[in-house]
């Protein structure tokens, strides 16, 4: 995160250690086919278009965010305390 905040450039895929409800997941986001990917124990994924997202807010409690699309919303919690800020910046 640091050379992408000192350089600006982002890079193909990222990655983000995330819990929903207590379990840990991971979120990919991926700038080549503009897709962000939710996964759950390397068997389960959710795939979205970034076009499909409608906004990403901060949660009401530290590190958590929400993400919204035209007919739901996930709440997250971000593993590493106040990558938060900069997960919601570049969604």
């Amino acid at each position: 995160m640091a050379s992408c905040v000192k350089d600006g450039h982002f890079y193909p895929f990222m990655i983000f250690p995330v819990l929903e409800k207590n379990e840990q997941r991971m979120i990919e986001l991926n700038f080549v086919d503009d897709v962000l990917q939710d996964r759950y124990k390397d068997h389960v994924s959710r795939s979205y278009h970034f076009s499909a997202i409608k906004r990403v807010n901060n949660g009401l409690e530290p590190d958590e965010f929400v993400i919204e699309f035209s007919n739901s919303k996930f709440s997250f919690k971000s593993v590493v305390q106040g990558q938060r800020d900069f997960i919601v910046a570049i969604i």
